[in-house]
């Protein structure tokens, strides 16, 4: 059976961040992860995020201050 292509290749060869390469670490050593680890990947939950359509360009958003 021949194996599909991958979608991006070149993902492949992109290296792992020191701190992401910490968090899958710890995620495999006690099967949860560190709320700092969290807020890096998502964001601080607590900032408000607005998304805006304007009719001349793209949709855009921001961290509100």
């Amino acid at each position: 059976m021949k194996r599909p292509a991958k979608a991006v290749p070149e993902v492949a060869k992109v290296n792992e961040a020191p701190w992401l390469h910490e968090m899958r670490e710890h995620f495999a050593t006690t099967g949860h992860y560190r709320a700092q680890d969290v807020r890096r990947v998502l964001g601080n939950p607590w900032d408000r995020v607005e998304v805006a359509n304007k009719d001349d360009g793209p949709l855009m958003s921001r961290v509100a201050s």
